[in-house]
């Protein structure tokens, strides 16, 4: 099973489905000349529609899993390979590529309470750079992430919006804020020098630190 961070299980894609194409039947650009359009269920209940190479799903396909899941996209080798959609039961929805059936390259990810991820993934997690906005708050308001990260965590430079505009510039390292930070109060805005530094200690701002507003001059 494929679990990307903060969001429920997706299957690997090496099951099958039934699928409903929006524009009819798509030529997939990884799909091999004697690909065939085929309709196959396997045992386990998933039904896939698409193209195949004997019994090997390779081309453009759309697979509807057992346990409601679907996957529409290019196929190689029986996975998920290269541009596809892959629809959670639950309302998750992950667009982007894929690379032997993990999300792979630039891809987004919408989770069904409204947050959203979109950014660069490396073998089913969030690697480079990206940005992670959260709207489950129940005010209508946003915070955001955007940065770096490293096999699935915040890593490096990155940028944390409060819902009240306030912003965190800074490292981040095992997903926590680290070390100085400059932090820009809403009303100042970024582009005013007059900024305030605080440092953080993994995640923790120390209670005898006292941040204090200075010119940073850039």
């Amino acid at each position: 099973m494929w679990r990307p961070q903060g969001s429920s299980a997706y299957a690997l894609l090496d099951g099958g489905v039934k699928p409903k194409k929006k524009h009819g039947t798509k030529k997939s650009p990884v799909a091999k000349k004697f690909s065939v359009q085929r309709r196959r269920a396997y045992p386990n209940g998933s039904v896939y529609d698409g193209q195949m190479d004997g019994d090997v799903r390779s081309g453009y396909g759309v697979c509807m899993y057992a346990n409601g899941d679907k996957y529409a996209g290019d196929w190689v080798s029986d996975k998920g390979h290269g541009e596809g959609t892959y629809t959670h039961r639950g309302g998750d929805v992950y667009e982007g590529g894929f690379l032997h059936g993990r999300p792979h390259g630039k891809g987004a990810y919408s989770y069904a309470d409204g947050n959203s991820f979109g950014g660069s993934w490396m073998n089913g997690k969030r690697h480079g750079y990206g940005k992670h906005t959260y709207r489950h708050f129940g005010d209508g308001l946003e915070e955001s992430y955007e940065g770096g990260y490293e096999n699935g965590i915040r890593s490096g430079f990155g940028v944390y919006t409060y819902k009240n505009g306030d912003q965190e510039h800074g490292a981040w390292n095992n997903g926590q804020p680290d070390g100085e930070h400059d932090f820009f109060k809403a009303e100042v805005g970024v582009d005013d020098p007059l900024r305030k530094t605080r440092e953080w200690n993994n995640g923790t701002l120390p209670t005898t630190t006292s941040a204090v507003w200075r010119w940073l001059g850039y």
